[in-house]
């Protein structure tokens, strides 16, 4: 039914879609125009942490229009999906960030 918020189950967890796919993308959009606008000239590295932004990294480095560079690292501070007290580093950083301004995603 129109206006009725879908539920999504993801394993044992039920979530109700509160924001548009359309809006996201708005919302990326007038990120990718604040970070061009904010980092021109600086030449940024993105660092997406895996897996939770890995679509979001990737609608976002589609929309901007400054050089950057993409590095991911993943963390992890669940087991399924009860949360643990400690991170575990996963995957590093394959690259020195010294001196580079930094995006974390």
């Amino acid at each position: 039914m129109k206006g009725e918020r879908k539920i999504v189950v993801i394993r044992d967890k039920k979530f109700r879609r509160i924001i548009s796919a359309g809006e996201i993308q708005r919302i990326i959009v007038a990120m990718a125009r604040k970070i061009d606008k904010d980092f021109r000239l600086k030449d940024p590295v993105l660092v997406p942490v895996l897996n939770g932004s890995f679509l979001f990294a990737a609608d976002l480095a589609r929309n901007l229009n400054l050089d950057c560079e993409l590095t991911f690292i993943k963390k992890s501070s669940y087991t399924g999906t009860r949360a643990r007290r400690r991170v575990d580093g996963l995957i590093g950083l394959g690259q020195s960030i010294k001196g580079r301004h930094v995006i974390v995603l």
